[in-house]
């Protein structure tokens, strides 16, 4: 009981955090949406989507591998901390080069991309910190930190729209909340733990490359699975559709942060009770497995119900379109919410090169559905296609990890 009451308290803290930062997120549609059309949400959206490849790039899931090493060696999160200092830095670089190889770029977009890219090197500070937060199972910090950073973006996008610059002008919201954010958690993180920048040995890069590489690779083919559709649906059609598709997608994926949120308090005792008590460790999987199907089918009935209403709000008129794939991707819910669970139940019982062929399969099977039928049936096919996946790779964890706990004996 005490290990979910810690569980819960960290995730309340999370989905606070969520629901301010959430708030900013669709008010700063709102805004885009009402007074930049469909076409401007595509650009601002697409941007977005572009540089969450390189957001993923400099986190890579290397917080989840390094945590349970802080016990022993409590100065693998300096290293980390300096390895992604640097790798920051080199993905800035490499998204402002690689958009001009893009078919589908304006000029519009290419200015977004190049103002929004220094966010990366903020976010990296911010993961850096959030190791930290998460080891300490102080999600508070945390919060506080993307708070500052959620109103800080609000701000000076509702200043700039209200200022009529154009479309691409508004990436400086964004850049500013990750200023703050990343900042703000560099200063909280002192009270745990003191960063200190050092050039990491090469040793330390390699070792870390060499160990991390399955679940980072996952992960990054986790998301390009995730949002390829949208660059696939912007090659075909205009950013108008690209709009439509992105404004219910953005809401989507404001829920899907609550299994993450979940698995980021649980993921901890996860690895102390898998070592101590095997049988337990089983069951507490069961027991949170049983959990977030539920949550996910009463938050799916939910969206289904809403979705007019949630982009009539959001809108403001107008997108009928993302109302219709909204409902789409609402069907999603329950294999996502299973998906985040079994993802770290991998990661735990050290099944990452399977894992690894997992999400590859899973983005082999995405791109194709996606080039098949995107190009007669848009977002509507790209809405479909997501869940589709989703359960494929549900499955595919499923029938892994239903093999290795079939091999466990109970604890003596």
């Amino acid at each position: 009981m005490k290990t979910f009451k810690k569980v819960f308290q960290q995730t309340g803290w999370q989905i606070i955090g969520k629901g301010i930062s959430a708030f900013s997120t669709i008010y700063i549609l709102a805004i885009i949406t009402r007074l930049y059309g469909e076409y401007g949400t595509g650009i601002y959206t697409l941007s977005l989507a572009y540089l969450s490849f390189f957001f993923l790039a400099a986190d890579l899931g290397l917080n989840g591998y390094i945590l349970p090493k802080l016990s022993k060696d409590v100065n693998q999160a300096n290293i980390l901390f300096s390895i992604r200092f640097i790798w920051s830095i080199i993905l800035v670089i490499i998204s402002n080069i690689l958009v001009w190889f893009l078919p589908f770029k304006n000029e519009l977009f290419v200015q977004s991309v190049f103002l929004g890219s220094v966010s990366i090197f903020f976010s990296g500070l911010f993961n850096s910190s959030n190791l930290v937060f998460q080891n300490n199972l102080r999600y508070d910090k945390s919060v506080i930190s993307q708070s500052f950073g959620a109103a800080a973006s609000l701000l000076v996008t509702f200043y700039l729209s209200s200022v009529k610059v154009p479309i691409s002008i508004l990436a400086l919201g964004p850049l500013c909340g990750w200023i703050v954010n990343g900042l703000s958690a560099m200063f909280f993180v002192r009270g745990f733990y003191k960063f200190k920048f050092f050039f990491p040995e090469t040793k330390h890069i390699i070792a870390l490359a060499k160990s991390a590489w399955p679940i980072s690779l996952s992960l990054l083919l986790n998301v390009i699975y995730f949002r390829v559709d949208t660059f696939i649906l912007s090659a075909w059609y205009s950013f108008s559709e690209v709009g439509i598709y992105n404004l219910a997608y953005q809401i989507f994926s404001n829920i899907l942060v609550l299994p993450a949120f979940i698995m980021n308090g649980y993921y901890p005792l996860m690895i102390k009770t898998l070592t101590d008590y095997r049988v337990i460790f089983i069951k507490q999987i069961k027991f949170a497995g049983l959990f977030l199907l539920l949550a996910s089918i009463v938050i799916a009935v939910l969206i289904w119900y809403l979705s007019p209403f949630i982009v009539q709000i959001v809108a403001g008129g107008g997108f009928e379109g993302s109302s219709r794939a909204l409902r789409i991707l609402s069907f999603g819910l329950p294999a996502y919410f299973l998906s985040a669970l079994l993802m770290w139940t991998m990661v735990c019982v050290e099944k990452l090169k399977p894992m690894l062929s997992v999400y590859f399969l899973g983005l082999i099977t995405n791109i194709f559905l996606n080039l098949l039928f995107i190009p007669a049936f848009s977002f509507i096919a790209a809405s479909w296609v997501t869940v589709i996946t989703e359960y494929l790779i549900l499955i595919l964890q499923i029938t892994i990890l239903w093999k290795e706990f079939s091999n466990y004996e109970p604890d003596n």
